[in-house]
């Protein structure tokens, strides 16, 4: 079976998805360690990564489905997110209130243009 280039991506995170759990289940630390502080020690590097890998994976997925069928599943895994940092509330509360007075950073703003062409792309193509 040959897979296109979005089903060997997927594959891939799958993979690494399972593996990251199997890890989680025996030695929490070993993933932090391992991934976690060195991907935060590098953050610059690591968002200039994952900005470059979340445009292509959208620029695969494109060619598949359209913004509204993106935007829906961007909701559903914003949503298990959200359930994830449910399990922590007190955590999350004290680590969102060290936000409420910084200042938004550059990389920040970049974040807030692309959700907002997105979800006004996605509005658009709503009412075609």
């Amino acid at each position: 079976m040959a897979f296109t280039t979005l089903e060997l991506i997927v594959f891939a995170f799958c993979l690494i998805l399972l593996l990251k759990l199997v890890i989680l289940l025996i030695n929490r630390k070993t993933w932090y360690d391992s991934v976690v502080e060195p991907t935060y020690q590098h953050a610059s590097l690591a968002s200039f990564i994952f900005g470059i890998i979340a445009l292509y994976i959208l620029f695969l997925l494109l060619k598949e489905l359209t913004l509204v069928q993106i935007f829906g599943a961007v909701i559903f895994s914003s949503l298990l997110l959200g359930l994830s940092f449910l399990q922590f509330p007190q955590e999350t509360l004290s680590f969102s209130k060290k936000f409420l007075n910084k200042k938004i950073e550059n990389g920040t703003y970049i974040l807030f243009i692309f959700w907002a062409i997105f979800a006004i792309l996605t509005l658009f193509s709503l009412f075609e």
